[in-house]
């Protein structure tokens, strides 16, 4: 069993239309995972990739952080 509890997961939802969102806070709720684990980001007007993940790690990372970036539309 993994116990490392030093990290976040940024799950960002660009306006999609297919309920991945409510999935995601489901699963979260299904499985009691801390809010601190996890951060679900909504955008109000569809934008590239790009521009999601550049502010979403200005805006909810450290310097020394390491991102993994996973796109879920592949």
């Amino acid at each position: 069993m993994q116990n490392y509890t030093n990290y976040k997961v940024i799950i960002i939802d660009d306006s999609s239309t297919d309920g991945s969102l409510d999935l995601y806070k489901k699963y979260f709720q299904f499985y009691k995972i801390n809010k601190r684990y996890y951060k679900l980001l909504k955008t109000n007007k569809k934008v590239t990739a790009l521009p999601n993940h550049y502010f979403s790690t200005m805006l909810n990372c450290h310097k020394n952080d390491i991102v993994l970036n996973i796109d879920g539309d592949d």
